[in-house]
């Protein structure tokens, strides 16, 4: 019986993951193990966007609540005790912003490290606009001056290249 073709695959042609024994669906999924690895990036960057926001936020609160008062004349109620309350809550995200921002420097230098490891200067382009850039495919592909799908093969190869980099990492 002939092997099953998929979309643009020659009858017969098998990958070399194929011919070691490793199925489609292995694959797939050792890829989204890589790409969730190189995601981080993007997401110890949104961790530090949100307490740097949240840091705002608080900031106008307590200067908008500062800044309404009527009369010179004491009165009862926090006073004191609610600007160093505030003083604290503010600290504390400002400690929490510059533990995320130490994560996403760390994160960023060992996804770079990674991508640097790749044997072509194209794996490594698209790699570092795509996770470390963040660009779009669409900006990756006018930046490189390729096609779409060439980019999206690039890309596929350059997954492949780094598994064993990623899973020698996560198991250390």
């Amino acid at each position: 019986m002939p092997d099953k073709k998929e979309p643009g695959q020659v009858q017969g042609s098998r990958t070399c993951s194929e011919e070691h024994g490793v199925n489609r669906d292995d694959i797939r999924k050792q890829n989204e193990q890589v790409k969730a690895w190189l995601w981080r990036y993007r997401e110890a960057k949104k961790d530090v966007r949100r307490l740097e926001e949240e840091l705002e936020e608080l900031t106008e609160i307590q200067e908008s609540a500062g800044a309404i008062r009527y009369s010179d004349m004491p009165k009862g109620g926090g006073g004191q005790a609610d600007l160093s309350d505030a003083m604290v809550k503010r600290e504390k995200i400002w400690r929490k912003i510059q533990k995320a921002r130490y994560k996403r420097m760390k994160v960023f230098a060992e996804i770079r490290n990674a991508i640097e490891r790749l044997p072509t200067a194209d794996e490594r382009e698209v790699m570092s606009y795509r996770y470390l850039r963040l660009m779009s495919w669409e900006d990756i592909s006018v930046r490189v001056e390729k096609k779409w799908t060439q980019t999206h093969r690039i890309h596929s190869r350059a997954l492949e290249n780094m598994k064993i980099y990623v899973i020698l990492r996560k198991n250390d």
